[in-house]
């Protein structure tokens, strides 16, 4: 029981931290400045010295957006088993079985499952909104 406990500590934690910290956010400012990217590549009414600058700017747009990206995700996951290690370190809890069993293909469909539900499930609330 403490091992799935332990996993979906994880699990929760690491998708609040991700909502908090505006993950999904910052991964529709990907897509948008990739789609404006393209636009600017495909128009015709720029110079290939307008097409070059800008294609510079959205370069570093999306390089700094890999960073925070990556800075988030790692927050969000490390976060959590930081707090599970500290908590075997004091010898409630092994976090080897707890990490076994977060990666356990039961534990993995069953999440999917319920987290594909209430994603569903948030979608139909915010349509009749």
């Amino acid at each position: 029981m403490v091992p799935l406990l332990g996993a979906l500590f994880i699990v929760v934690v690491a998708t609040w931290l991700l909502l908090a910290l505006k993950a999904p956010a910052r991964v529709q400012q990907v897509l948008v400045v990739s789609t404006a990217s393209m636009g600017h590549v495909r128009n015709p009414d720029l110079s290939d010295d307008e097409k070059e600058k800008l294609m510079q700017s959205h370069s570093l747009q999306l390089f700094g957006l890999f960073f925070t990206i990556m800075a988030i995700f790692g927050v969000a996951f490390l976060a959590p088993v930081v707090v599970l290690w500290g908590l075997d370190k004091m010898g409630l809890l092994s976090l080897d079985a707890v990490l076994a069993y977060a990666i356990s293909i039961p534990f993995l469909v069953g999440t999917t499952v319920v987290g594909v539900g209430a994603w569903l499930v948030v979608r139909l609330v915010r349509k009749k909104a």
